[in-house]
């Protein structure tokens, strides 16, 4: 969440400012993310995350290969487990429906090099 309010900031942050916001939400993702490594890959909440980093890697950093990547592996990890999908499996379902979207998306995007079409 709180990755998430900085990366708010930083849409609407120019210079220093957006440069501080996105270290902010950098660090606060990169933290949330070695915490959430202990969820199962279908826990609904580590998917969250993944969907909202990988967002912020493509809308504010503008690194489409690393969001596709970070997609990716979410959902190859996500699918691998899914047998063990327990508790909130309507969630979990949701949040990689949007990952799928969003893959599906950024790759129309671009072209070849990783670099988004203009």
């Amino acid at each position: 969440m709180k990755g998430d309010c900085h990366r708010y900031l930083a849409e609407y942050k120019v210079d220093e400012a957006w440069k501080t916001a996105v270290y902010q939400a950098m660090a606060a993702y990169t933290l949330a993310e070695e915490k959430a490594c202990r969820l199962p890959p279908t826990n609904h909440i580590r998917l969250a995350l993944a969907l909202s980093f990988s967002i912020f890697y493509y809308r504010i950093v503008k690194e489409p290969l690393m969001a596709c990547i970070m997609t990716k592996l979410a959902l190859s990890k996500a699918v691998d487990d899914i047998d063990n999908i327990g508790g909130n499996c309507m969630a979990t379902i949701h949040v990689m429906k949007r990952l799928t979207d969003n893959l599906k998306k950024w790759g129309l995007e671009m072209n070849g090099d990783g670099e988004t079409q203009s």
